[in-house]
């Protein structure tokens, strides 16, 4: 009996000497750290007394803060992801978001809008970051745009629920029912939705951390093959889609950078605001398919199906558009700055209000497109009436007041249009389309038309030295040469050059002014507007040519040969005629001695 009594007074008296450090269940240096530096990320602070700390913008990330005392306590902006405060006392104290928490505040901040949304099931635009809401019923709640940053929503009733633009970051889903939940726009960055019941009513499967995990995600991995599916919010970067077939499927708002949907068909599937940067859609079918608001920067499209896609609002910077067919698309507001679209047709696409700016275009076709309000290619704003091409005020310019020297006039139309004399000298009119226009006594000197199309075009006194003709399409269909400039370097006219002969040549509005041209033989050929100012042509054949409103001015023809020439509206004012004399002004057609 008396060792009996021994033992238990030895229990006791051990009970006594450990006692305050059983009350004392927290981890002093840390506390120390905390109050120093602000600083204690998953660290036990278990029953620690921290009433009344400044604690704002601290760090307890993870931290164990079980029973401790936070009344009075400053805790705004404060990290308290994945911490626990369960028995805490929070009564008075400054929540993370400035809120103050109100009495009966154990085990949560009790904030004005927290009770709101408990007691109302209504609290738009509401701060709840942190909050202790497990097993809360929420069903058919409007919670929209609220944030809910590392809250506790684990097995929460949330069906029907209205949580768009809700910032659910970190949050906990655990088992929470989504069932039907407008979801649209939330963020659910590293939210544990492990067993979450999602909004189509399947369950996301265990681990399921930032996007919920399904068998139908599993079979679309698997198989490539996904119709009808609901798959909104993945994070899914460098997916290898290539040859998939996804069919009026939902894919919103997910994150798919880097990924490959070579020979896929996505027709009527719905991709609005997912990421897509830098994807592969080459000889893809997007017939009809989503992607307002998309991201699909840097993507190539070669040989793609784009036909009556939505893609309003949606960024293609930097693409790449090769045999593209856009034919009825919508790109309201959309971003194309920047991308490159060769052979490709907007035939009926809308095109307003996009931004095209340093977009490069070969061979498109803008048939009833609509361009209105659109920024073009120079960074000027095509005006109303721009269907089936841009209409910029510098085009007005041009064709209204024939004048607009040193103007940006890239990619103008201006078809069969009446330039008569106009002056644009130093313009830039790269890709533009003359075709078939009148020009007839315009100056286009160190102008720009590189790439140009001047077929049919009247070139008749036009003055264009030192401009940029390479890859002109010239008025006789041939193509200038690279390095063309104030003369359109054609193979006959390197012929001419090197054999000193051309018989049956095209060479339409050649400017051979101050040439060295003596006993050249061009008989037969096409020489229609033909620039031969100053040019020494002494003995050169020109028998049964098209001379047609060439200008000979101040030529030297002495001992030329135009037996069956055509020497309408030619020009040979002080040119020195054949038999040597010099021919008066106003000598048109013929020489007047």
């Amino acid at each position: 009996m008396k060792n009996i009594k021994l033992n238990w007074f030895i229990i006791l008296t051990s009970f006594l000497l450990l006692l305050p450090h059983l009350l004392i269940a927290f981890d002093s240096d840390a506390l120390e750290r905390l109050k120093n530096n602000k600083v204690c990320e998953k660290c036990d602070l278990t029953k620690a007394d921290l009433k009344e700390m400044n604690l704002q913008g601290a760090k307890l990330s993870g931290a164990i803060l079980d029973q401790a005392n936070l009344m009075g306590a400053d805790l705004k902006d404060a990290d308290l992801r994945g911490s626990s405060f369960h028995q805490a006392f929070f009564e008075n104290a400054i929540w993370v978001d400035g809120q103050i928490c109100n009495k009966g505040s154990f085990g949560k901040c009790l904030t004005e809008s927290l009770e709101q949304a408990r007691s109302t099931k209504v609290c738009t635009n509401c701060s709840l970051p942190y909050s202790k809401l497990s097993g809360i019923y929420f069903r058919g709640a409007s919670l929209k745009n609220s944030n809910l940053l590392g809250s506790d929503l684990k097995r929460a009733n949330l069906v029907n629920a209205n949580l768009s633009d809700s910032d659910l970051t970190d949050a906990d889903l655990e088992g929470a029912n989504l069932t039907g939940a407008n979801i649209l726009n939330v963020n659910f960055s590293g939210t544990n939705l492990s067993e979450t019941i999602w909004i189509t009513g399947t369950r996301c499967k265990k681990g399921s951390i930032g996007m919920c995990v399904t068998k139908e995600l599993d079979e679309l991995l698997e198989n490539k093959k996904c119709s009808e599916c609901t798959l909104v919010l993945l994070k899914m970067p460098n997916l290898d889609l290539k040859g998939a077939t996804i069919r009026s499927s939902n894919l919103r708002d997910g994150v798919f950078t880097q990924s490959d949907f070579t020979e896929s068909v996505l027709v009527r599937s719905n991709f609005s605001g997912s990421d897509l940067s830098n994807s592969k859609f080459n000889n893809a079918n997007l017939e009809s398919v989503q992607l307002v608001d998309s991201l699909l920067s840097g993507s190539d499209f070669t040989d793609t199906s784009l036909v009556k896609i939505s893609a309003t609002g949606a960024d293609f910077k930097g693409s790449t558009f090769t045999r593209t067919d856009f034919r009825n698309a919508e790109f309201f507001k959309a971003n194309l700055s920047k991308s490159t679209f060769t052979d490709s047709s907007f035939v009926d696409a809308n095109l307003s209000n996009v931004n095209l700016n340093e977009a490069v275009f070969e061979n498109i076709d803008f048939a009833n497109a609509t361009l209105v309000g659109s920024i073009w290619i120079n960074g000027l704003t095509c005006l109303n009436g721009s269907i089936g091409h841009c209409i910029t005020k510098n085009i007005q310019k041009t064709l209204t007041k024939k004048e607009c020297a040193n103007c940006s006039l890239p990619y103008a139309n201006f078809k069969a249009s009446d330039l008569k004399s106009a002056k644009l000298d130093g313009a830039d009119l790269y890709r533009s389309d003359l075709s078939f226009s009148n020009i007839q006594g315009g100056s286009l000197v160190n102008a720009n038309l590189k790439e140009s199309n001047l077929k049919g075009a009247n070139l008749i006194d036009v003055e264009y030295k030192n401009a940029n003709l390479s890859g002109v399409i010239w008025v006789d269909g041939k193509v200038c040469k690279a390095g063309s400039k104030g003369v359109c370097i054609t193979e006959p006219l390197e012929k001419l050059f090197a054999e000193k002969r051309c018989q049956k040549c095209s060479l339409p509005f050649v400017n051979l002014q101050d040439k060295q041209l003596s006993w050249y033989n061009l008989r037969d050929s096409y020489l229609m507007g033909a620039d031969f100012r100053k040019a020494n042509l002494v003995g050169v054949f020109f028998e049964r040519s098209d001379l047609t409103a060439t200008n000979f001015s101040g030529a030297n023809l002495n001992s030329a040969a135009f037996e069956g020439a055509i020497l309408k509206d030619a020009r040979f004012d002080g040119a020195t005629w054949i038999n040597g004399r010099v021919c008066k002004p106003g000598s048109i057609g013929r020489c007047i001695q």
